[in-house]
């Protein structure tokens, strides 16, 4: 659904840039048939522009930096759950660092989530931060393309232009300030998935003990 989502919205820029020039679909697509090919068409551009949408994300920021930025934040939460000191995750951490210690320690624990049947609720609910996450991304590239089509709308590119210039602009503003809140959601639900994952497994490794009652 994640995919059809974004790819719905990808079709309906698409739709719009036909609409332009006076596009008509093919007679042929026609009931069922539509049906078929409109969401076979969703799902795919769904797939493309998640993967465009996580590239532009990650172009923000450099390979070296975000490597940096991810080994700060998962050091900080392991600290912050009182884990960082534990043996277990010393044995990761303090290996070198060639072998991107921090990232395969993190892959582990989505391991451990998935193997152990007692975690199953928390690898569900870190399993939907990923797909909406999935999400964003594909609509932060959708709407990138709804900006890009209102813009060149504006500048007279296609055959029907617009009756008001401010109607394209407006909305093109609009489509730009979505996909940086796309960006901004897709960051925070990434957040959430290292938070959810430490916390999951300080559960299980009894990290978390019941505070004493006051007399």
């Amino acid at each position: 659904m994640s995919f059809l989502i974004s790819g719905a919205a990808v079709l309906g820029a698409m739709g719009w840039i036909g609409y332009l020039p006076c596009f008509q679909w093919p007679s042929q697509l026609n009931g069922w048939m539509l049906f078929v090919v409109l969401a076979f068409v969703c799902y795919l551009n769904g797939l493309v522009f998640f993967a465009m949408g996580r590239f532009l994300r990650r172009l923000c920021t450099g390979k070296k930096q975000r490597e940096q930025q991810f080994k700060k934040y998962f050091e900080h939460v392991l600290q912050a759950h009182g884990l960082y000191k534990n043996s277990f995750f010393q044995n990761y951490l303090k290996r070198d660092q060639k072998f991107k210690s921090d990232w395969r320690l993190y892959i582990r624990l989505w391991a451990e989530l998935r193997e152990d049947p007692e975690l199953l609720p928390s690898l569900s609910l870190v399993r939907r931060y990923w797909i909406l996450t999935a999400t964003y991304d594909g609509l932060a590239a959708a709407l990138l393309l709804w900006f890009l089509i209102l813009i060149l709308w504006s500048c007279n590119i296609f055959q029907k232009k617009p009756d008001n210039l401010i109607v394209p602009i407006v909305l093109g503003v609009i489509a730009l300030l979505a996909f940086l809140s796309c960006c901004h959601e897709a960051n925070r639900l990434t957040a959430y998935q290292i938070e959810d994952t430490v916390a999951s497994l300080a559960v299980r490794s009894g990290c978390l003990k019941a505070t004493p009652k006051k007399k």
